[in-house]
């Protein structure tokens, strides 16, 4: 079959995996073309048998995996919360709705974070996933659309995958994708030039085991996580910007970079409070010696998961 239409709407869930029933006129999200991966495997069944071969094992499927990249767009207003709100709160970080910004933040209880229902149609079928939580991704590169790449993990059933037109009245958010400049780039303070900035949120999302479930899956929770990332700042003197000394001394730092929207002049703006640097490396961009400058985000022992924010202004 011809792939020719494709629908995906997403909907913060009240219950975790009962269906939030996500509508084309509220919850459509403007996104690539997803990948779906059914999660199983065949159980094999090593019995005794008068001849070669093996008997029929058990196929048995356990959740459903979705990938997929989002524009990221300011809000259409301050203190607005976007369409993709409930993607980052499935990925475990809280929202805060203020009167000029909308702020989102790393919650310590990754157990009991939000969980979405995503819908999605493709050519006369639709997959119905439930429950689910997931992490993100992306790379940033000067002059070019900015996008944030999805993955989400949650509930399997037989009878969430139909033939189903696809939905009619989807409403999107009519504001220009974010183009990555005025980034307002800043590491331990240093305004360095960079091409791109790379992020990954490093949720571990788990299957919570139990029998009692008709997939022996209770829910999928986010049970670990290590933000990384790497940054390519141009080579300047020591005296300005030293990295080696940074990583000698185990120094934690705080990144911060904006997109900026051209058109509303609303922002928004990556925080990490507190990085250590890996070895620094050298590499060149069009014949300009740049730093290669990977990381991983730190916790306080005093506050835990305060190292992130993410602010829509």
């Amino acid at each position: 079959m011809l792939e020719s239409k494709a629908l995906l709407l997403v909907k913060q869930e009240t219950t975790y995996g009962t269906d939030a029933t996500p509508s084309a006129a509220a919850n459509a999200i403007i996104a690539t073309i997803p990948q779906i991966e059914i999660i199983g495997n065949n159980r094999t069944r090593n019995l005794v048998m008068p001849g070669l071969g093996m008997p029929a094992g058990v196929n048995v499927a356990e959740g459903v995996k979705i990938s997929f990249s989002t524009e990221l767009k300011a809000s259409t207003a301050p203190g607005e919360p976007t369409a993709i709100s409930p993607l980052f709160e499935a990925c475990g970080l809280t929202m805060t709705d203020g009167t000029s910004t909308v702020t989102f933040a790393r919650n310590s209880d990754f157990a009991s974070a939000a969980s979405v229902t995503i819908w999605f149609y493709k050519d006369g079928i639709l997959h119905k996933i439930q429950g689910a939580r997931g992490t993100f991704k992306f790379n940033f590169k000067v002059n070019e659309i900015m996008m944030i790449d999805f993955e989400f993990t949650g509930k399997y059933a037989l009878t969430n995958i139909i033939d189903q037109s696809i939905a009619s009245g989807a409403t999107y958010e009519s504001q220009a994708p974010i183009v990555f400049r005025n980034a307002n780039f800043a590491i331990n303070s240093y305004a360095g030039l960079i091409e791109s900035f790379e992020f990954d949120l490093g949720n571990t999302i788990s299957a919570r085991r139990s029998a009692n479930e008709s997939t022996g899956i209770s829910q999928y929770v986010i049970t670990n996580n290590q933000i990384s990332g790497s940054v390519d700042p141009e080579v300047v003197l020591l005296a300005t910007f030293n990295p080696f000394d940074l990583y000698n001394d185990s120094t934690a730092v705080a990144i911060t970079v904006t997109g900026y929207d051209d058109n509303s002049g609303t922002e928004v703006t990556y925080a990490l409070a507190a990085v250590q640097l890996d070895v620094p490396k050298y590499a060149a961009r069009d014949n300009i010696t740049v730093y290669n400058l990977g990381f991983k985000s730190t916790s306080s022992l005093t506050s835990a998961h305060s190292d992130l924010t993410i602010t829509f202004s």
